[in-house]
């Protein structure tokens, strides 16, 4: 069950930079039902021709401490690297995700030395109220 949250992002508890992974559809809460690592979903919503709000990308809001005890390896790279997330529900097929960890200047592509997220914990959750002319909507999972 997840509670909608118009004109906010999916944040860690302590207001930390939360890790997330990036879809480049709209399903964000067919892959969140999947993994129990996934504490949520984050819209990015923009204006169509019509002016009417769709969805472009999602984000995952990932428990990293949870999705380490699932098998997964910390992605390396910086914000914005894709990579190959499996998925169980489809039987070893693959899904092309973006990692994003908070913006990082200078980031040496072969490291994670600057991710902004690793490491933090995203505890009970919290809410970031939507400060830019993007739209936003998080749909919180459990908290």
């Amino acid at each position: 069950l997840y509670t909608e949250n118009l004109g906010h992002k999916c944040w860690n508890g302590d207001d930390s930079w939360p890790f997330t992974l990036g879809l480049w559809h709209n399903d964000c809460k067919t892959y969140c039902d999947a993994f129990a690592w996934c504490k949520g979903y984050t819209d990015h919503l923009m204006e169509n021709k019509n002016g009417d709000l769709v969805v472009v990308t999602c984000e995952l809001v990932v428990d990293q401490n949870m999705y380490v005890e699932a098998g997964n390896s910390w992605p390396i790279g910086c914000s914005g690297t894709d990579f190959k997330l499996k998925d169980p529900s489809m039987h070893g097929l693959e899904v092309d995700v973006k990692k994003n960890c908070g913006v990082c200047h200078n980031c040496n592509k072969g490291t994670d030395t600057c991710d902004k997220c690793k490491g933090t914990v995203f505890g009970t959750g919290s809410l970031k109220k939507d400060a830019s002319d993007n739209k936003y909507n998080c749909y919180s999972k459990g908290w």
